[in-house]
């Protein structure tokens, strides 16, 4: 269930988008499952599979944290992390070829 993250310097729009976007990961196309895997890497750090496991899977922070030995600030700073850096293009890819089309057309 999403609930809004306070501590996320992100739009409560674009947060909600996020965490449906990365919870569809198996439906996902590769080339897109390889981003999210790319960004739990580079912001998970050692935690990257804590990262992976809480943004793309319906289990709890409790249950995680458990699994991985984590504490719960720690996967809250790096599930932060992975909301900030989520890049935009990602969620919305037609986004910018309408863009293109658009300024094409001005010339």
């Amino acid at each position: 269930m999403y609930r809004f993250k306070r501590s996320v310097r992100v739009p409560y729009n674009r947060q909600a988008c996020i965490y449906h976007f990365a919870r569809m990961y198996r439906e996902l196309p590769p080339e897109q499952q390889t981003q999210i895997k790319a960004l739990c890497d580079k912001h998970g750090g050692e935690y990257r599979d804590a990262l992976f496991a809480f943004v793309t899977t319906d289990d709890s922070a409790i249950k995680i944290c458990q699994q991985h030995y984590i504490g719960k600030d720690t996967l809250y700073r790096v599930v932060r992390k992975f909301y900030e850096a989520f890049p935009a293009l990602m969620i919305a890819p037609n986004e910018k070829n309408e863009t293109e089309k658009n300024e094409n057309e001005r010339v």
